[in-house]
């Protein structure tokens, strides 16, 4: 089946947002911050695939007077703005690992925790394999 490059990113949207909800309830109930951290990671793809419909959107609009050469710059927008959001998380993350080093918590990993991050894997590698061949 063919996917189309404006509907990979609505279906890597779903599978993300499905995920983050998934890994955010088990990262709460466990207490672990690489499960949360994983969460919002896929928050971030949320918002990646998000910037990566509109910007194709816009950058496929044929050229016009004020765009001769057509709008496919479009695209250094969603990286830059994709660039400057993932710092700002990482710099979130960093600064919870220092509170949680200066005052450790032990996460209790249970099946629902492992379980998860299985699924998670799997769907990762099936939404990497998918954009890849729409890319």
């Amino acid at each position: 089946m063919k996917i189309s490059k404006f509907a990979a990113p609505k279906i890597a949207m779903a599978l993300a947002l499905a995920l983050a909800v998934g890994k955010a309830i088990v990262g709460y109930m466990s207490g672990s911050l690489a499960v949360m951290s994983s969460a919002i990671d896929s928050l971030t793809d949320i918002f990646a695939s998000g910037m990566n419909y509109f910007f194709l959107k816009k950058a496929d609009v044929p050229p016009d007077h004020d765009h001769p050469f057509g709008h496919g710059k479009m695209e250094a927008y969603a990286l830059f703005l994709q660039s400057v959001f993932l710092f700002l998380i990482g710099a979130a993350l960093l600064i919870e690992s220092v509170k949680r080093v200066k005052a450790p918590t032990a996460p209790e990993v249970d099946v629902a925790t492992v379980a998860m991050m299985i699924i998670s894997m799997l769907v990762s590698v099936f939404l990497s394999v998918m954009l890849r061949r729409v890319a």
